[in-house]
């Protein structure tokens, strides 16, 4: 009879859970870098150098 403690004996991933994961931190971090970027190229160099 399997106890309570014996899903952490042998734990296993499916893996399309894995791969559905890994798609999914991959496109979170290019939205991440992405959005920033873009709002940069936007801005002319001159007006990111100038001081006030």
């Amino acid at each position: 009879m399997p106890t309570e403690d014996s899903m952490f004996i042998n734990p296993s991933v499916d893996l399309s859970v894995v791969f559905v994961a890994l798609m999914i931190l991959v496109g979170s971090g290019l939205l991440a870098g992405l959005i920033p970027a873009q709002l940069a190229i936007r801005v002319k160099p001159v007006d990111a150098l100038r001081t006030e």
